[in-house]
């Protein structure tokens, strides 16, 4: 288990603007890793885990586009039935 720095990205949600964000942090050679969104009718929220947070936070603020940065964990587990219940299980053991 490791930690590494996610961005919350906040954009309206209209089309077009998930594949803005993509393409210039392709263009920037930024490596997406993780992707996750919630949205609204008008907003929608990406989480990002990229290869270069700083350089995407940069990015992001010079294109006027909201991004905050947090530290989450990284587990890499076995993709079958019942191992993300072990890992919340025990996370919630933790008190996480």
């Amino acid at each position: 288990m490791e930690t590494a720095t996610q961005l919350a990205v906040f954009l309206a949600n209209r089309p077009g603007a998930l594949a803005r964000v993509c393409e210039a942090l392709a263009k920037a050679e930024i490596n997406i890793n993780a992707l996750a969104t919630s949205d609204t009718v008008d907003h929608t929220v990406v989480r990002l885990v990229v290869s270069d947070p700083t350089k995407a936070l940069m990015l992001l603020g010079d294109a006027g586009v909201l991004a905050l940065e947090t530290e989450v964990l990284m587990i890499e587990t076995a993709n079958e039935p019942g191992v993300l219940a072990k890992i919340a299980e025990r996370l919630a053991e933790a008190e996480v």
